[in-house]
């Protein structure tokens, strides 16, 4: 049978296939993909480190989307709940990518 679109193993194609399109530099295409997953994952079901992994997604995805403040602070609380969530899963490395991205110099 066909797995709903409220199904974990469909936010987990979503986030990685938004992952994909990220890395591509096809932020647009991506942050679609990003806010479908993130429905999904920002629930307290989903473990934390899945949960860090969607939202550092969308919040690059939304930064590099634009640059209304609105949305720029919103990816900004997205990354540091990701940093949150990477540490509480003992995630040290990808915690550590997220505060590096926060520290960056703003364009």
């Amino acid at each position: 049978p066909a797995l709903g679109p409220d199904h974990p193993n469909v936010a987990a194609a979503r986030h990685n296939l938004a992952k994909v399109l990220l890395g591509a530099g096809r932020a647009d295409e991506a942050l679609e993909l990003a806010e479908l997953a993130w429905t999904r994952r920002e629930r307290e079901d989903t473990l934390a480190d899945s949960r860090a992994a969607t939202a550092f997604v969308l919040a690059r995805a939304l930064w590099s989307t634009s640059t209304a403040a609105s949305v720029r602070a919103r990816a900004k609380g997205l990354a540091e709940r990701a940093q949150v969530d990477f540490e509480a899963a003992g995630k040290a490395k990808e915690a550590e990518e997220v505060r590096e991205w926060l520290r960056r110099p703003v364009p």
